[in-house]
């Protein structure tokens, strides 16, 4: 039994991922742990919020340090929706995967007006 308790807590990604100041891409066959990025982001910022999970569970979260998250979802499936940052700051985007595969894109857009 332990073995098997082992087997399901190992780390493992399989897939690429894409982290730079205006996006942040995961594309995975397998998934089965925590990842995460910060972006740099400005009072009305728009992100642009794609993800499809075909299989297992995925958790994520945006959110500014020592502030109430933004955006926080569990056990997603898929969607597609915009957040409007509220005020400037470091950003940080958590993912948690458990023998997940999908994507999830996040992308920085022109802020609003």
């Amino acid at each position: 039994i332990s073995l098997l308790y082992i087997w399901n807590k190992r780390t493992v990604f399989v897939g690429a991922s894409t982290k730079t100041s205006d996006c942040y891409i995961l594309q995975f066959e397998e998934m089965n742990q925590t990842d995460s990025h910060v972006l740099i982001l400005e009072k009305n910022d728009v992100l642009d919020v794609e993800y499809s999970i075909d299989k297992g569970k995925m958790d994520f979260t945006i959110e500014k340090e020592n502030a109430k998250p933004i955006f926080k979802g569990n056990d997603i499936a898929g969607g597609k929706f915009e957040v409007i940052v509220p005020e400037d700051g470091a950003y940080k985007i958590t993912i948690k995967a458990k023998n997940a595969s999908g994507m999830i894109m996040i992308k920085k857009m022109k802020e609003i007006s």
